[in-house]
C-alpha cells in the first residue's frame, strides 16, 4: 500500500508541480499546481484508496489494519504536505486549516475501510457510497449549490475555499470546514470498533489488539 502511495504522490506532483517553470519565481508562484497536486493527494486518499481496499483484499482486512493504513498515508501527507507549501502564499494558519482538512478525510476514509471489511458486508456498495460521498460535494458545487452544502461533503469544496491563489488567514467558518471531517472520523472509527468481530469481549484499553 505505502508503495502505491507513494507512486501515486510521485505522479500527482510531476504532473502538477514538477513540469512548470514559474514566469516569475516568487514564493507563491507555484500556488495554482500545490492546490492542483493537493487535490490529486485527496483523491487519491479518499477515493483511490478506500475503493481499493475494499474491492480487492479478500476475506476480514481488520479494524488494525485500516487503522494502520491510515496512519501511514496521514505520514506520508505531512512528509509532502509542508515542504510544498512553502511554495505557496497561504500563511501558516492557512496551511494548518488545510492539513487539518485533509488528515480529517482520510481518517474518514479510513474508517469507511475498517467498516467496509468486517464480517460478510456488501462491499460492492460500500465502494460506490464511499466514492460518491468523496465527489459529491465538488458536483454540488460545479453545479452552483451554495454553502455549506459542498464544504460539508467530502474533501474537494471545502479544499477549493480554504486553498486560495492569494494570500489569505483563516476565518471561523473555515477552521469548522477543517474540523467537520474529524468530528465525522471519530463518529465513524467508533461505529467500526463496536462493530467489530470480538468487540463485546476486547477491553476498552485493548480495543485495536
Amino acid at each position: 500500500m505505502a508503495a502505491l502511495a507513494i507512486l501515486w504522490i510521485v505522479a500527482g506532483f510531476a504532473t502538477t508541480v514538477g513540469a512548470r517553470t514559474p514566469i516569475q519565481p516568487t514564493s507563491g508562484a507555484y500556488t495554482p499546481e500545490v492546490r492542483t497536486f493537493l487535490a490529486l493527494l485527496a483523491f487519491g486518499g479518499c477515493v483511490l484508496w478506500p475503493v481499493g481496499r475494499i474491492t480487492l483484499v479478500q476475506g476480514a482486512f481488520g479494524t488494525r489494519r485500516a487503522a494502520l493504513d491510515t496512519v501511514t498515508l496521514l505520514v506520508l501527507l505531512q512528509a509532502i504536505f509542508w515542504p510544498t507549501h512553502l511554495v505557496t502564499s497561504w500563511s501558516l494558519e492557512r496551511a494548518l486549516a488545510i492539513d487539518a482538512l485533509l488528515c480529517g478525510w482520510t481518517c474518514c476514509a479510513g474508517a469507511c475501510v475498517a467498516l467496509a471489511t468486517q464480517r460478510a458486508r456488501p462491499r460492492s456498495i460500500w465502494a460506490i457510497a464511499v466514492a460518491e460521498a468523496a465527489v459529491a460535494g465538488a458536483l454540488l458545487d460545479a453545479a452552483g449549490v451554495g454553502a455549506p452544502i459542498p464544504e460539508v461533503l467530502g474533501p474537494f469544496a471545502a479544499l477549493i475555499a480554504l486553498a486560495p491563489l492569494g494570500a489569505a488567514g483563516s476565518t471561523t467558518v473555515q477552521w469548522a470546514m477543517a474540523a467537520w471531517p474529524w468530528a465525522l472520523a471519530a463518529a465513524c472509527w467508533a461505529l467500526a470498533l463496536r462493530d467489530r468481530p470480538g468487540a463485546a469481549a476486547v477491553a476498552p484499553g485493548n480495543a485495536f489488539r
